[in-house]
Protein backbone atom coordinates (compact mmCIF):
# COMPACT_ATOMS: atom_id res chain seq x y z
CA UNK A 1 0.00 0.00 0.00
CA UNK A 2 3.03 2.36 0.68
CA UNK A 3 3.85 2.14 -3.26
CA UNK A 4 0.22 3.71 -4.31
CA UNK A 5 0.68 6.12 -1.30
CA UNK A 6 4.41 7.21 -3.00
CA UNK A 7 2.33 7.60 -6.33
CA UNK A 8 -0.64 10.08 -4.90
CA UNK A 9 2.41 11.72 -3.62
CA UNK A 10 4.14 12.31 -7.00
CA UNK A 11 0.76 12.98 -8.92
CA UNK A 12 0.42 15.82 -6.53
CA UNK A 13 3.51 17.13 -6.50
CA UNK A 14 3.50 17.02 -10.11
CA UNK A 15 0.84 18.74 -11.32
CA UNK A 16 1.29 21.44 -8.64
CA UNK A 17 4.72 21.94 -10.76
CA UNK A 18 2.49 22.47 -14.00
CA UNK A 19 -0.14 24.47 -12.93
CA UNK A 20 2.10 27.08 -11.17
CA UNK A 21 4.98 26.47 -14.45
CA UNK A 22 3.05 24.78 -17.56
CA UNK A 23 -0.35 25.51 -17.95
CA UNK A 24 -0.48 29.03 -18.99
CA UNK A 25 1.48 28.41 -22.16
CA UNK A 26 1.30 27.50 -25.59
CA UNK A 27 3.76 24.85 -25.88
CA UNK A 28 0.92 21.98 -26.02
CA UNK A 29 3.16 19.61 -27.58
CA UNK A 30 5.87 19.80 -24.99
CA UNK A 31 3.22 20.35 -22.24
CA UNK A 32 1.92 16.87 -22.93
CA UNK A 33 4.68 14.90 -22.75
CA UNK A 34 4.99 16.33 -19.89
CA UNK A 35 2.27 15.18 -18.36
CA UNK A 36 2.67 11.45 -19.81
CA UNK A 37 6.32 11.44 -18.18
CA UNK A 38 4.52 12.41 -14.96
CA UNK A 39 2.15 9.36 -15.60
CA UNK A 40 5.16 7.26 -16.42
CA UNK A 41 7.27 8.29 -13.49
CA UNK A 42 4.53 7.90 -10.63
CA UNK A 43 4.80 4.32 -11.65
CA UNK A 44 8.40 4.02 -11.94
CA UNK A 45 10.25 6.27 -8.87
CA UNK A 46 8.15 4.27 -5.83
CA UNK A 47 9.97 1.26 -7.00
CA UNK A 48 13.32 3.14 -6.81
CA UNK A 49 15.29 2.60 -3.60
CA UNK A 50 18.25 4.18 -1.90
CA UNK A 51 20.72 2.69 0.78
CA UNK A 52 20.60 5.92 3.11
CA UNK A 53 23.97 5.59 5.95
CA UNK A 54 22.33 5.71 9.29
CA UNK A 55 25.00 6.67 11.93
CA UNK A 56 25.42 3.71 14.37
CA UNK A 57 25.02 4.65 18.42
CA UNK A 58 27.99 3.24 20.61
CA UNK A 59 25.64 1.26 23.17
CA UNK A 60 27.30 0.68 26.62
CA UNK A 61 26.23 -2.58 27.64
CA UNK A 62 24.56 -2.44 31.22
CA UNK A 63 26.26 -4.36 34.41
CA UNK A 64 24.70 -7.57 35.06
CA UNK A 65 23.38 -7.90 38.49
CA UNK A 66 24.49 -10.73 40.33
CA UNK A 67 21.32 -12.73 42.14
CA UNK A 68 21.82 -14.78 45.06
CA UNK A 69 19.52 -17.54 45.63
CA UNK A 70 19.29 -18.12 49.78
CA UNK A 71 17.70 -21.15 50.52
CA UNK A 72 14.25 -21.43 52.39
CA UNK A 73 14.02 -21.01 56.00
CA UNK A 74 14.18 -24.15 57.92
CA UNK A 75 10.81 -23.49 59.48
CA UNK A 76 8.59 -23.10 56.17
CA UNK A 77 9.68 -26.90 55.34
CA UNK A 78 7.00 -29.22 56.91
CA UNK A 79 8.12 -31.79 59.82
CA UNK A 80 6.84 -34.53 58.24
CA UNK A 81 5.78 -35.93 54.39
CA UNK A 82 1.93 -36.27 55.73
CA UNK A 83 1.98 -32.91 56.49
CA UNK A 84 3.58 -31.88 53.10
CA UNK A 85 1.01 -33.83 51.14
CA UNK A 86 -1.67 -32.72 53.07
CA UNK A 87 -0.94 -28.67 52.34
CA UNK A 88 -0.01 -29.97 48.80
CA UNK A 89 -3.49 -31.45 48.44
CA UNK A 90 -5.44 -28.26 50.25
CA UNK A 91 -3.62 -26.18 47.29
CA UNK A 92 -5.13 -28.38 44.11
CA UNK A 93 -8.39 -28.95 45.96
CA UNK A 94 -8.03 -24.38 45.84
CA UNK A 95 -7.06 -24.12 42.08
CA UNK A 96 -9.61 -26.20 40.78
CA UNK A 97 -12.55 -24.40 42.43
CA UNK A 98 -11.44 -20.96 41.35
CA UNK A 99 -11.06 -22.52 38.02
CA UNK A 100 -14.30 -23.78 37.65
CA UNK A 101 -16.01 -20.37 38.83
CA UNK A 102 -14.02 -18.75 36.80
CA UNK A 103 -16.08 -17.30 33.23
CA UNK A 104 -14.20 -18.08 29.93
CA UNK A 105 -12.50 -15.62 28.73
CA UNK A 106 -13.97 -13.92 25.39
CA UNK A 107 -11.56 -13.31 22.68
CA UNK A 108 -11.58 -9.48 21.59
CA UNK A 109 -12.38 -8.55 18.31
CA UNK A 110 -9.62 -7.37 15.95
CA UNK A 111 -9.98 -5.71 12.64
CA UNK A 112 -7.00 -5.57 10.32
CA UNK A 113 -7.75 -1.40 9.06
CA UNK A 114 -4.86 -1.78 6.40
CA UNK A 115 -6.96 -4.90 4.67
CA UNK A 116 -9.85 -3.33 5.44
CA UNK A 117 -8.22 0.18 3.32
CA UNK A 118 -6.51 -2.53 0.86
CA UNK A 119 -10.24 -3.82 -0.10
CA UNK A 120 -11.61 -0.69 -0.48
CA UNK A 121 -8.99 0.78 -3.11
CA UNK A 122 -9.50 -2.41 -5.21
CA UNK A 123 -13.17 -2.25 -5.28
CA UNK A 124 -12.48 1.49 -6.78
CA UNK A 125 -9.95 0.64 -9.26
CA UNK A 126 -11.87 -2.41 -10.47
CA UNK A 127 -15.26 -0.77 -10.82
CA UNK A 128 -13.17 2.34 -13.32
CA UNK A 129 -11.59 -0.13 -14.73
CA UNK A 130 -14.42 -2.18 -15.67
CA UNK A 131 -15.86 1.74 -16.82
CA UNK A 132 -12.92 2.38 -18.75
CA UNK A 133 -13.29 -1.02 -20.27
CA UNK A 134 -17.04 -0.87 -21.71
CA UNK A 135 -16.22 2.53 -22.98
CA UNK A 136 -13.67 1.20 -24.99
CA UNK A 137 -16.26 -1.71 -26.26
CA UNK A 138 -18.85 1.24 -26.85
CA UNK A 139 -16.28 3.38 -29.35
CA UNK A 140 -15.21 0.04 -30.93
CA UNK A 141 -18.57 -1.12 -31.50
CA UNK A 142 -19.96 2.49 -33.16
CA UNK A 143 -16.82 2.63 -35.56
CA UNK A 144 -17.60 -0.15 -36.59
CA UNK A 145 -20.65 0.26 -38.10
CA UNK A 146 -20.64 1.20 -42.08
CA UNK A 147 -17.43 3.12 -41.78
CA UNK A 148 -16.11 5.16 -44.65
CA UNK A 149 -13.10 5.71 -46.04
CA UNK A 150 -11.58 9.76 -46.03
CA UNK A 151 -8.86 10.60 -48.43
CA UNK A 152 -6.27 10.05 -45.85
CA UNK A 153 -6.99 7.00 -44.55
CA UNK A 154 -8.84 8.16 -41.63
CA UNK A 155 -12.03 6.43 -41.34
CA UNK A 156 -15.92 8.67 -41.06
CA UNK A 157 -18.87 6.88 -38.85
CA UNK A 158 -21.88 8.82 -39.13
CA UNK A 159 -24.29 8.43 -36.22
CA UNK A 160 -27.91 8.74 -36.53
CA UNK A 161 -27.49 9.39 -32.24
CA UNK A 162 -27.42 12.43 -31.18
CA UNK A 163 -23.24 12.64 -29.55
CA UNK A 164 -20.31 14.74 -29.79
CA UNK A 165 -18.02 14.77 -32.59
CA UNK A 166 -15.28 12.15 -31.59
CA UNK A 167 -12.33 10.56 -32.83
CA UNK A 168 -11.81 7.04 -31.50
CA UNK A 169 -7.86 5.58 -33.14
CA UNK A 170 -8.32 5.83 -37.26
CA UNK A 171 -12.14 6.55 -37.06
CA UNK A 172 -14.05 10.01 -36.59
CA UNK A 173 -17.41 9.33 -34.92
CA UNK A 174 -20.46 12.34 -35.55
CA UNK A 175 -23.83 12.35 -35.64
CA UNK A 176 -25.16 13.64 -39.57
CA UNK A 177 -26.00 17.10 -38.28
CA UNK A 178 -22.78 17.49 -37.43
CA UNK A 179 -21.60 16.27 -40.38
CA UNK A 180 -24.13 18.63 -42.32
CA UNK A 181 -23.56 21.88 -40.77
CA UNK A 182 -20.16 22.35 -39.63
CA UNK A 183 -18.38 18.80 -41.43
CA UNK A 184 -14.86 20.14 -42.96
CA UNK A 185 -13.89 21.67 -39.39
CA UNK A 186 -15.09 18.98 -37.33
CA UNK A 187 -13.03 16.31 -39.84
CA UNK A 188 -9.70 18.53 -39.34
CA UNK A 189 -10.34 19.21 -35.58
CA UNK A 190 -10.52 15.51 -35.54
CA UNK A 191 -7.80 14.00 -38.26
CA UNK A 192 -5.20 16.28 -35.59
CA UNK A 193 -6.14 13.90 -32.73
CA UNK A 194 -5.92 11.07 -35.13
CA UNK A 195 -2.31 12.33 -36.18
CA UNK A 196 -1.25 13.11 -32.75
CA UNK A 197 -3.06 9.42 -31.46
CA UNK A 198 -4.35 11.12 -28.65
CA UNK A 199 -6.30 7.97 -28.07
CA UNK A 200 -3.45 6.16 -26.04
CA UNK A 201 -2.84 9.44 -23.92
CA UNK A 202 -6.91 9.02 -23.06
CA UNK A 203 -6.31 5.05 -22.10
CA UNK A 204 -3.07 5.78 -20.59
CA UNK A 205 -4.78 9.13 -18.49
CA UNK A 206 -7.82 5.99 -17.36
CA UNK A 207 -5.39 3.76 -16.23
CA UNK A 208 -4.00 6.41 -13.68
CA UNK A 209 -7.02 7.09 -12.41
CA UNK A 210 -8.59 3.70 -12.00
CA UNK A 211 -5.69 3.01 -10.24
CA UNK A 212 -5.36 6.75 -8.14
CA UNK A 213 -9.71 6.86 -7.71
CA UNK A 214 -9.23 8.53 -4.76
CA UNK A 215 -6.48 10.93 -5.41
CA UNK A 216 -7.83 14.26 -6.96
CA UNK A 217 -4.47 15.22 -8.50
CA UNK A 218 -5.01 12.06 -11.14
CA UNK A 219 -8.72 13.55 -11.98
CA UNK A 220 -6.60 17.13 -12.99
CA UNK A 221 -3.62 15.46 -14.45
CA UNK A 222 -6.43 13.61 -16.60
CA UNK A 223 -8.79 16.95 -17.50
CA UNK A 224 -5.40 18.83 -18.16
CA UNK A 225 -4.42 16.01 -20.71
CA UNK A 226 -7.55 16.46 -22.50
CA UNK A 227 -7.17 20.10 -22.57
CA UNK A 228 -3.88 20.02 -24.31
CA UNK A 229 -5.21 17.68 -26.59
CA UNK A 230 -7.76 20.04 -27.58
CA UNK A 231 -5.34 23.10 -27.86
CA UNK A 232 -3.35 21.27 -29.82
CA UNK A 233 -6.02 20.16 -31.97
CA UNK A 234 -7.60 23.96 -32.30
CA UNK A 235 -3.79 24.94 -33.57
CA UNK A 236 -3.88 22.63 -35.98
CA UNK A 237 -7.07 23.55 -37.33
CA UNK A 238 -6.29 27.44 -37.57
CA UNK A 239 -2.75 26.55 -38.90
CA UNK A 240 -5.00 24.87 -41.74
CA UNK A 241 -6.15 28.43 -42.93
CA UNK A 242 -9.71 28.15 -41.38
CA UNK A 243 -11.69 30.98 -40.30
CA UNK A 244 -11.20 31.76 -36.22
CA UNK A 245 -14.12 33.25 -35.76
CA UNK A 246 -16.45 31.05 -37.47
CA UNK A 247 -14.73 28.13 -36.22
CA UNK A 248 -15.22 29.36 -32.10
CA UNK A 249 -18.61 30.05 -33.13
CA UNK A 250 -18.92 26.16 -33.98
CA UNK A 251 -17.13 25.34 -30.63
CA UNK A 252 -20.00 27.51 -28.78
CA UNK A 253 -22.83 25.96 -30.57
CA UNK A 254 -21.26 22.22 -29.86
CA UNK A 255 -20.61 23.44 -25.85
CA UNK A 256 -24.38 24.79 -25.45
CA UNK A 257 -25.47 21.37 -26.43
CA UNK A 258 -26.13 18.46 -24.12
CA UNK A 259 -24.84 15.26 -25.36
CA UNK A 260 -22.99 11.94 -24.48
CA UNK A 261 -19.60 11.30 -25.08
CA UNK A 262 -17.31 8.58 -25.37
CA UNK A 263 -13.97 7.76 -23.79
CA UNK A 264 -11.77 9.72 -26.02
CA UNK A 265 -11.48 12.90 -27.21
CA UNK A 266 -14.47 14.88 -27.96
CA UNK A 267 -15.15 18.20 -29.82
CA UNK A 268 -16.44 20.25 -26.73
CA UNK A 269 -14.75 18.35 -23.75
CA UNK A 270 -13.61 20.96 -22.08
CA UNK A 271 -13.72 24.77 -21.52
CA UNK A 272 -14.62 26.66 -24.64
CA UNK A 273 -14.01 29.53 -22.69
CA UNK A 274 -10.75 28.42 -21.85
CA UNK A 275 -10.34 27.63 -25.66
CA UNK A 276 -10.87 30.43 -26.87
CA UNK A 277 -8.31 31.99 -24.93
CA UNK A 278 -5.64 30.44 -25.42
CA UNK A 279 -6.32 30.25 -28.99
CA UNK A 280 -6.37 34.64 -29.15
CA UNK A 281 -2.90 33.87 -26.81
CA UNK A 282 0.35 34.94 -27.54
CA UNK A 283 2.79 32.50 -28.69
CA UNK A 284 5.11 31.63 -25.54
CA UNK A 285 8.86 31.59 -25.31
CA UNK A 286 10.80 28.26 -26.02
CA UNK A 287 12.62 29.17 -22.85
CA UNK A 288 9.38 28.45 -20.78
CA UNK A 289 10.66 24.71 -21.35
CA UNK A 290 13.16 24.92 -18.79
CA UNK A 291 10.58 25.39 -16.26
CA UNK A 292 10.52 21.64 -16.62
CA UNK A 293 13.54 21.41 -14.42
CA UNK A 294 11.28 22.41 -11.36
CA UNK A 295 10.06 18.25 -11.85
CA UNK A 296 13.80 17.23 -10.45
CA UNK A 297 12.77 18.17 -6.74
CA UNK A 298 9.84 15.94 -7.33
CA UNK A 299 11.51 13.44 -8.67
CA UNK A 300 14.25 13.54 -5.83
CA UNK A 301 11.16 13.61 -3.35
CA UNK A 302 9.73 10.47 -4.77
CA UNK A 303 12.72 8.42 -4.56
CA UNK A 304 13.74 9.51 -0.86
CA UNK A 305 10.06 9.00 0.30
CA UNK A 306 10.45 5.27 -1.00
CA UNK A 307 13.96 4.84 0.69
CA UNK A 308 12.41 5.94 3.91
CA UNK A 309 9.33 4.19 3.34
CA UNK A 310 11.54 0.83 2.70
Amino acid sequence: MSYIVIQAVTLALAMLVFRLALSRTTLHRFNRVVLLSAIGLSFVLPLIHVNIPQRQSHVIPAPVAEFIVEPAPVSDIPDSPVEYIEAGSETCEYEAEYLSASDTPVPALHIDWMAVICCIWLAGAVFFLLRLLMGIVRAETISRRNPRTLANGTRLVLSDLDCQPSSWRRTIIMSRRDYEENGPQIIAHEQAHIRCRHSIDVVVASLCCAVQWFNPASWMLGRSLKQIHEYEADDTVLRNGYDSRRYQSCLIRAALQQRFSFVTSNFADCSTKKRINMMNRNQSSPWARISVLLMLPVALFAILLASACK
